[in-house]
């Protein structure tokens, strides 16, 4: 049915049959009694919207019974795989869909961890400008140092802290 998705939402072929667009969105496939009117809406020949009926009407003309038969049931496989490979189609499409949320849903987290990431940091910057407004010692600030893998700092003993003495 790729002619009617491309054409919309089978609204006009609906009227034009007399059925309902519901019932035009399930169709595989035109059926036989709506065939003309559909291809004359599509602007396109029945035999392009159903070449199963075409080839089948071809063969039941000149070919032998048996061979018609057999003609008939490869062409019914054929469609079959054909709308097998459709669906698998439709299945790799939502499985892309997929996959193109999870990226943004992973986008949206790494963005919500850099604003995280910024807001600690500043903390970080307003709790080192807090200490040396008390009066601790510079060199116990390089906190950084230590957050990106470095050794930390010595540890300094409570009466170096602040220049308090205890």
């Amino acid at each position: 049915m790729p002619f009617i998705l491309k054409w919309g939402d089978g609204s006009e072929i609906a009227a034009a049959c007399g059925v309902s667009s519901p019932a035009v969105s399930q169709w595989k496939r035109v059926p036989e009694r709506h065939l003309p009117k559909v291809a004359e809406l599509l602007n396109t020949t029945p035999e392009r919207l159903r070449p199963d009926l075409a080839v089948r009407n071809l063969m039941n003309k000149d070919m032998d019974p048996r061979d018609a038969a057999k003609a008939e049931e490869f062409i019914a496989k054929a469609v079959h795989a054909v709308e097998d490979k459709h669906v698998a189609v439709l299945e790799a499409q939502a499985a892309r869909q997929r996959r193109v949320a999870e990226k943004a849903e992973a986008e949206l987290r790494l963005a919500q961890a850099d604003a995280e990431l910024k807001r600690a940091r500043s903390a970080l910057s307003r709790t080192k400008q807090n200490m040396i407004h008390a009066g601790v010692p510079r060199h116990r600030l390089d906190l950084d140092a230590a957050m990106e893998g470095n050794p930390p700092l010595p540890a300094l003993s409570a009466p170096e802290v602040g220049g308090v003495k205890s």
